[in-house]
């Protein structure tokens, strides 16, 4: 995403599934649940996938903020 514009970030950001997405993945995976994955892996996996989903969105967030700043700062 090199050279990306705040915006064009922000909406990448919008288009990764929110916690309702990841729980449907979730529970498709347990119902399909095979050989090598357990639930309780399945389950670990979806926990940590929206607690780092939580995370990139308070950093997206207080990146927006500081830029906000910034260019309210630079103007004439």
């Amino acid at each position: 995403m090199e050279g990306e514009s705040l915006h064009e970030v922000l909406r990448h950001a919008r288009e990764l599934p929110g916690t309702a997405e990841i729980t449907a993945m979730e529970t498709a995976a347990l119902s399909g649940a095979g050989e090598g994955t357990t639930r309780s892996e399945i389950r670990a996996l979806a926990v940590t996938a929206i607690a780092q989903l939580g995370q990139i969105a308070q950093k997206l967030a207080r990146l927006a903020a500081l830029m906000g700043r910034e260019s309210a700062g630079s103007g004439p």
